[in-house]
């Protein structure tokens, strides 16, 4: 583990907004935010993502015009974007710097690494421009033993509920009432979902069961605030892998405290832990998969980390030197 500290009024930073993060309630954000700038004495260009996806592409055009400094605004899937613009473009990752400012619903990436809860507090930090090298994810979707799809995370990749539930949420996405809208289809999928056969296999596990869910966490948190992953740690090289096996709605609700705290790991028998560089997941019929609340392309799961890949602001002295 790196720390990385410099003085962030020497580079040209990118900042990359995500409308679909920023509601019209929250579009008179970025007005105060860039006077915040002002004040930090940033010199930057900001770039906006005109549609779900686009932010990948401009970041990995920028990349590719030798562009090594960006300011994500938004939430976990904005974030998300710009990790994956930056490896699509294939430059050398270890050159990139990111900071974020979270202002999205959930900003589950934001609470591992003890954000503060409102954006401008976030802000004030930058000054302080303390970056970690962080640990990257690549989900491969696997089809007839080719790859089909890839995809990089920074966060979590769920399997199973998690993504059953992000399917039912993307039916009925609402900008302003999204932290709503993912409850209810929380609920919905939970009296309706039915555990899948899944064969998961790690560096040193195999284990074939019907599954309730599977995180594979870099970080901690998803699911705006559940503490599914609670020992991932972003800086280790190794992915935390929480798995419950079936089990019964009731059951569920029964521990949403514990899935909250993340005590869930400790006390629930059907849940599982490992620890690994590397997880498939393969399945027949294939289960679903999602990174950031984005749907993977099916097919079986071949996902492994890159360690130390990128310089990422964190204000969680935990992964610090």
């Amino acid at each position: 583990m790196e720390e990385t500290i410099f003085s962030i009024e020497e580079h040209h930073w990118h900042v990359i907004l995500n409308p679909n993060a920023l509601s019209k309630k929250n579009l008179s954000y970025f007005g105060s935010i860039k006077q915040k700038l002002n004040e930090l004495k940033l010199t930057y260009t900001a770039h906006v993502a005109e549609s779900c996806n686009s932010g990948i592409e401009t970041v990995k055009k920028l990349c590719l015009q030798g562009a090594r400094h960006f300011i994500a605004v938004g939430g976990d899937g904005t974030i998300n974007e710009v990790i994956n613009g930056i490896f699509y473009s294939e430059i050398p990752s270890k050159e990139v710097y990111v900071a974020v400012i979270p202002i999205g619903t959930g900003n589950d990436w934001a609470r591992t690494h003890n954000y503060p809860a409102h954006y401008l507090n976030a802000m004030d930090k930058i000054s302080e421009a303390r970056f970690i090298q962080h640990d990257i994810g690549l989900v491969e979707t696997i089809n007839n033993n080719s790859t089909t799809h890839k995809r990089y995370f920074i966060n979590i990749a769920g399997f199973g509920f998690d993504s059953a539930v992000i399917r039912e949420v993307n039916k009925n996405k609402s900008k302003v009432f999204s932290k709503t809208v993912y409850l209810l289809s929380l609920l919905k999928i939970l009296f309706t979902y039915k555990a899948i056969r899944l064969t998961i296999k790690t560096a040193d596990t195999s284990l074939t069961e019907d599954i309730f869910t599977i995180a594979v966490g870099i970080c901690q948190y998803n699911g705006n605030g559940m503490r599914q992953v609670p020992t991932a740690n972003p800086v280790d090289g190794k992915f935390d892998i929480a798995i419950i096996k079936k089990i019964s709605p009731f059951k569920v609700i029964a521990n949403i405290k514990r899935l909250y705290d993340g005590s869930h790991l400790q006390v629930v028998k059907e849940a599982i832990s490992l620890q690994s560089d590397t997880v498939t997941i393969t399945a027949t019929p294939h289960c679903v998969g999602e990174v950031e609340g984005e749907l993977l392309a099916i097919g079986d799961y071949r996902i492994s980390i890159l360690p130390s890949s990128i310089n990422i602001m964190s204000m969680n002295k935990n992964w610090w030197i």
